[in-house]
């Protein structure tokens, strides 16, 4: 098994899942989910936490802290929900959701070619 502990920044997560709490920038939301997938993310939970980003977004609604938390409550995903507004709170508001999750999506392919080594 290789060593997997350099290729995932749990803060990039984080921010990338804070900064839609806030922001009402369309462009950038639509933007960052095309380029991000939920199974890129490291931890269980910020995955089920994007996945409910991405769905909120893409079925036309906002993807505020109140509509992910809600949507993960009532699917049952009550850990990944108590993870939202943590996520909000330690997210600067000036963060480029775009930057960070180019840089999540390059841990992910670097973990996947050490994962098929």
């Amino acid at each position: 098994m290789h060593n997997l502990e350099n290729l995932y920044d749990l803060n990039d997560e984080t921010a990338v899942i804070g900064a839609f709490m806030f922001r009402d920038d369309t462009n950038e939301a639509l933007e960052t989910i095309s380029i991000l997938k939920a199974d890129e993310f490291f931890l269980p939970e910020h995955r089920k936490i994007w996945a409910a980003i991405c769905t909120l977004i893409t079925r036309g609604f906002k993807a505020d802290w109140m509509s992910v938390d809600s949507a993960l409550r009532d699917s049952g995903d009550v850990q990944a929900a108590n993870l939202v507004m943590q996520a909000a709170n330690l997210t600067p508001s000036q963060v480029s959701m775009t930057q960070k999750a180019r840089r999540i999506k390059k841990f992910a392919q670097l973990r996947s070619a050490m994962q098929s080594m």
